[in-house]
């Protein structure tokens, strides 16, 4: 059961490393994107599982607000990095 949700956050989060540690800025942003996605996308099924078994149900409302608002930032950030990397590539030429 953990791998599901483990492998979603694990797998964006793993090729984008791996991308930002090559010097591929922008594909890298875009794996922000994905990462930030999988945390925003609706997976509700696998977080209240989580959640009861942590014994954290009550404060799904609270984590869940935390979560996407953490994701959304990262999402907002991952855009405006790839618009500086564009950016910069143009004065560069």
């Amino acid at each position: 059961m953990l791998g599901g949700p483990f492998l979603q956050l694990a797998v964006p989060f793993f090729i984008t490393f791996r991308l930002w540690r090559r010097g591929e800025a922008v594909p890298a942003a875009v794996g922000v994107l994905w990462s930030a996605e999988s945390v925003i996308g609706d997976h509700r099924h696998d977080w209240r599982q989580r959640l009861e078994r942590a014994g954290a149900l009550d404060s799904a409302e609270e984590i869940g607000l935390t979560l996407h608002l953490l994701a959304s930032a990262a999402a907002l950030g991952a855009v405006w990095w790839t618009i500086c990397l564009e950016a910069n590539s143009r004065v560069e030429r």
